[in-house]
């Protein structure tokens, strides 16, 4: 290695570590569509891996013409800074445009289905309500009408219970009535059975006396029959 050149390393090292590493800055490869990310900032070291356009990567340190970088997966190595720039590449930025439109479609598709759902509750809850107010109806009108029919039966029972009331009533003085009726057919029931005694009393008296009173009557006819004979005969033998 020549002096210039090793002066030239022995400055860049010194560099390296006098200088802070910058902050965490994005760069993106642009204009070419592959550059060469090197483990040595020298156009002559190895290379770690190819980076194309619109590939990004963490600056890590500069060194002259060389920025030391950390790609997305973890590679790190130097790349030459003129083929690089802070400058978010077009075609980055259309890619994210139409990410952020895709995005966007996305969520206004998505709103538009939120909006049709919530359209479908509304219609939804609106014919329950409709359906609620016709069945609310449909049970105030029947509501009405068994209250009607309750009155009409109210009516019916009050007259039923006014009209056993005054049969009631009547059925009490009937029954009083039956009672005094049973009392005095127990009364003649009973003069009744005194009667047929006394009667019977009577009829035997009678029937004593008649027979008395016949056999009397054929004696006394036996008696008169006897003293007539005797007087026939006697005016017969004369």
């Amino acid at each position: 290695m020549s002096v210039p050149t090793r002066c030239w390393v022995l400055v860049f090292a010194i560099l390296w570590w006098a200088v802070p590493p910058a902050h965490a800055e994005t760069r993106y490869v642009s204009d070419v569509l592959v550059i060469n990310l090197r483990d040595a900032p020298a156009s002559g070291a190895a290379t770690i891996a190819l980076l194309r356009t619109g590939e990004s990567f963490e600056v890590l340190d500069t060194q002259g013409t060389y920025l030391r970088v950390r790609t997305p997966a973890g590679e790190e190595g130097w790349v030459t800074q003129q083929y690089t720039t802070a400058e978010t590449p077009k075609a980055h930025v259309v890619a994210s445009l139409r990410q952020e439109l895709a995005q966007v479609k996305k969520q206004a598709a998505e709103a538009e289905d939120e909006r049709a759902r919530l359209q479908a509750e509304l219609r939804q809850i609106e014919e329950s309500r409709g359906a609620a107010a016709k069945s609310a109806a449909q049970e105030l009108s029947t509501a009405r009408k068994e209250a009607q029919d309750s009155a009409r039966q109210y009516q019916q029972v009050s007259e039923k219970y006014e009209a056993l009331l005054s049969q009631s009533t009547q059925v009490l003085e009937i029954t009083a009535e039956r009672d005094a009726l049973r009392d005095k057919s127990a009364q003649l029931e009973a003069q009744v059975r005194q009667l047929d005694g006394e009667l019977a009393s009577v009829t035997r008296s009678s029937l004593v006396t008649g027979l008395a009173v016949g056999r009397g009557l054929v004696l006394v006819g036996w008696v008169l029959g006897s003293t007539s004979r005797k007087k026939k005969s006697r005016f017969s033998v004369g």
